[in-house]
């Protein structure tokens, strides 16, 4: 036992020194960069690992981070459901830097991938062997004298150093490289399969508990690799036992499979929410299309390695800006001996399947050639090539799955395999010696001798390391920050930091890196992928940076990411905030100096906006308070208006410039303007465009409600209410706001009416209009105006609102009403004002 451990740890050793010398020169400053491009998220997945320790030793829970989106915190257990994506980076973390702790455990999970590939590749050999009776199924492992360990050591080299593995490797995506437990799964469900030979009684729970173990295990470096790895691959396994009928080992497999799926689901029930929850940052990022392999990526080595990259130009057309996603390069030496091992092994032809179904997978719904959707002109329209993809990107769950090219992590297992088979193949070839006419034919063995096999698989294993070199040298990002950052830990008057741009997405994870050093709460800060803070707040105190703003929502200090910014964000933060205390060509610190002037109206309102699928406006109000959205438009569709993601209005567009209302509450909010229906997706749009609508001299003028009562919601039947009302009088006019909440649903017998009355008694002026079929919990805000006669006599009048139905005009009831509005409660006539 002793001695076989030994050796497979000196397995697992002379992987790592490959690791090492595939990723140079990082193990030379495993304490000095974070690997992956600056774009990558190597400096997020420091953030989280470090927070974890910092977690454990402040007492805090590990799945909130409550120093992110100040002063509420993020919940973070979406990081439960990945525990291998910061084990045990999180735990040298304790006692290592955090750069050095991420990237020692990324060379160890590197090398752990080659040595799955080949502890299942051995076990395989040998089984397959014992099978044929070749060998006996006591023979000692002996790196040296077994071809077959060879061979399988060449596999796992192969998944290794894969360009898909390494291309994630330049995108930091250090979750997705955890890809040894997919190898020992496969070994484990192969195992239920078992041939006479193979002495594996059938029936046993314990292979079926093991299979379903590491079918678990392979969802936690990344929950998604069981949809893009697992259950394809648990399908192709699959083939040969339905093939032949052998309906036990089917239902192992399957026994093992949903075993494994249920345990998972299970496991993953507390992140749930934070997946398809409200606020859920994951589930709506698109990039099916973007983030698919093209066709020729199986034949594109990356742009930067030192020779392809220098002779070859297809390669940058292929990947263009996709490598990390992209990259499926089988390449020369593992192609040829994949090649071999598929026409010489019979056995090794389910892999080609699995290849064939991985890379399929990875084009993703549209066929992609030099990275651009094949596009076909029929009649004069434009269409695409759809691929099987299509049928299922869309279903629930599978939608989640925006890189299909990560289907590409199976391609690396198949041509392991085929290339662990080929190289098998080579050693154990042999041919009939030429005998006398009447005399036995016999066989004579080609195979090379150990230390010529050694030599071939040592020679072969660095013409793979040359031609799978996806970077040249790895890329990296400096971990060095300024001595500025680590002062502010010191701070105690500091609450939060701001870090502008803050939509940018690679300032936002230098942000997340900074906090590793300042140790104080972000304003912003992210899980995954994007804040969960509401942009309104975001892009106001950016834009106005305004120190009394920045105060109430406790930034005290305001980093500017100089590499992102044209100079227009230090230019506004020198002026409003004072000179910086630290200043370098990447980052500029300021204080927030005190403020004792409340700013009550703030409002980010492009002049001119083009819309053609969605346009923002954000505004801020101190107290609530009506505001008016006043533009030009130029375009014939009709615009749906939302507040906070709710419609409020349908805006038509006209010749005359539009006023429309607006009833605001205090804080920060979002206003919207969106084609109902959108506009199609179209990619490109050649053929078919769709038609914008433009607003030009944008503004929004408003006003808060301080001279009205601030109980404004009157009750009606049918959980119809008036949450507030304003009256506006010009010369001819009076203009009625209103602002209604439906909590029950209402269809067009439902007619609201607004009335002008005088004194007598006499109705002046009268506005009757149906809203539409109104859903339930909705809301309409909308603006009646009611023409004045030319001799309407000073203060004659009252205005008054409510609901009746038709035909049979009864009024709805009037529940209740605020004081003062409430005079004729029991006609059902809510008092709106007086003229």
């Amino acid at each position: 036992m002793r001695t076989t451990l030994g050796r497979h740890a000196a397995i697992y050793a002379a992987y790592l020194l490959l690791a090492v010398v595939a990723t140079f020169p990082l193990a030379f400053q495993v304490g000095d960069v974070i690997v992956g491009f600056e774009y990558g998220d190597g400096r997020e997945m420091a953030h989280h690992l470090w927070w974890f320790g910092e977690a454990l030793r402040t007492g805090q829970n590990p799945f909130f981070m409550a120093n992110l989106a100040y002063p509420v915190g993020i919940d973070a257990i979406t990081l439960w459901a990945n525990p291998l994506q910061f084990f045990p980076a999180w735990a040298l973390a304790l006692i290592l830097p955090v750069p050095a702790a991420a990237n020692v455990t990324l060379l160890g999970v590197m090398a752990l991938n080659g040595w799955s590939v080949f502890y299942m590749m051995q076990k395989r050999f040998n089984a397959e062997r014992a099978e044929k009776k070749t060998i006996e199924k006591s023979q000692t492992f002996s790196l040296r004298s077994s071809a077959s360990n060879l061979a399988a050591f060449l596999s796992g080299v192969v998944f290794m150093l894969f360009p898909t593995m390494m291309g994630h490797l330049g995108a930091g995506h250090a979750g997705l490289l955890v890809q040894f437990p997919v190898p020992l799964y496969a070994l484990a469900l192969q195992n239920l399969t078992p041939r006479p030979a193979l002495q594996v009684a059938r029936g046993r729970i314990r292979p079926i508990l093991i299979a379903a173990l590491w079918f678990v295990v392979s969802g936690w470096g990344h929950t998604l690799q069981i949809l893009y790895v697992t259950l394809p691959l648990t399908a192709i396994l699959m083939l040969p036992p339905l093939l032949r009928r052998d309906w036990r080992a089917v239902g192992r497999m399957l026994i093992a499979a949903m075993i494994g799926a249920a345990a998972l689901i299970v496991y993953l029930l507390p992140t749930f929410a934070g997946v398809f929850g409200a606020g859920a940052t994951y589930a709506d990022a698109g990039g099916g299309v973007r983030y698919s392999a093209d066709l020729l990526a199986a034949v594109s080595p990356s742009f930067f390695h030192p020779l392809w990259g220098q002779i070859l130009d297809y390669p940058r057309r292929v990947l263009g800006v996709n490598l990390d996603e992209g990259a499926a390069y089988v390449g020369v030496a593992a192609g040829v001996l994949a090649l071999i091992g598929v026409v010489r092994v019979k056995q090794a032809r389910l892999w080609l399947v699995f290849a064939l179904v991985a890379y399929g997978l990875s084009l993703g719904a549209l066929l992609k050639v030099f990275d651009q959707p094949v596009a076909l002109e029929i009649d004069g329209y434009l269409t695409y090539i759809t691929l099987p993809f299509a049928l299922v990107a869309e279903l629930p769950g599978v939608n989640l799955m925006r890189a299909p090219g990560r289907f590409n992590f199976g391609l690396a297992l198949a041509v392991a395999v085929l290339a662990g088979y080929g190289m098998q193949t080579i050693f154990s070839a042999q041919r009939r010696r030429e005998t006398p006419k009447g005399a036995r034919n016999e066989n004579v063995s080609l195979r090379p001798s150990a230390s010529l096999r050694f030599s071939l698989v040592f020679a072969l294993i660095l013409l793979i390391l040359f031609d799978y070199q996806t970077f040249a040298p790895l890329p990296t990002t400096p971990a060095a920050l300024p001595v500025a950052l680590h002062d502010l830990a010191a701070r105690t008057d500091v609450r939060a930091v701001f870090g502008i741009p803050w939509d940018n997405l690679i300032a936002a994870k230098a942000d997340l890196y900074y906090h590793t050093a300042h140790r104080h709460a972000l304003i912003a800060g992210q899980v995954t992928r994007r804040t969960t803070v509401d942009p309104a707040l975001l892009t106001i105190l950016q834009t106005t940076l305004d120190p009394a703003l920045l105060d109430a929502a406790g930034a005290d200090i305001v980093i500017v990411h100089r590499a992102f910014d044209d100079g227009t964000l230090f230019a506004r933060a020198s002026d409003t905030l004072g000179a910086p205390f630290y200043a370098d060509a990447q980052i500029a610190l300021f204080d927030v100096p005190a403020s004792s002037a409340a700013r009550p109206f703030a409002a980010v309102v492009p002049e001119t906006l083009t819309i053609t699928d969605r346009g923002d406006i954000y505004v801020y109000a101190q107290r609530p308070g009506w505001a008016a959205l006043s533009a030009q438009m130029t375009g014939a569709r009709p615009l749906t208006l939302s507040l906070d993601g709710t419609p409020i209005q349908t805006i038509t567009p006209s010749a005359a410039p539009i006023s429309v209302p607006i009833a605001l509450d205090a804080g920060y909010q979002t206003l919207s303007l969106a084609f109902d229906p959108p506009c199609p997706r179209i990619i490109p749009a050649v053929t078919l465009t769709c038609a914008g609508v433009t607003l030009t001299e944008t503004a929004i003028i408003y006003s808060d409600d301080a001279d009205f009562p601030s109980a404004r919601d009157a009750q009606f039947g049918r959980g119809v209410t008036l949450a507030r009302w304003r009256l506006n009088q010009a010369d001819d006019t009076l203009a009625v706001w209103l602002d209604w909440r439906f909590a029950e649903a209402l269809t067009t017998d439902a007619i609201r009416f607004v009335q002008i009355v005088s004194d007598a008694g006499d109705v002046i002026a009268q506005s009757d209009m149906p809203l539409g079929d109104i859903a339930a919990g909705t809301r309409r805000v909308e603006a009646v105006t009611l023409a004045l006669p030319a001799d309407l006599p000073l203060g004659c009048c009252t205005v008054y609102g409510g609901w009746y139905t038709y035909p049979d005009i009864v009024r709805f009831p009037l529940v209740s009403a605020p004081d003062g509005a409430n005079e004729r409660i029991a006609d059902n006539l809510l008092l709106l004002g007086a003229i």
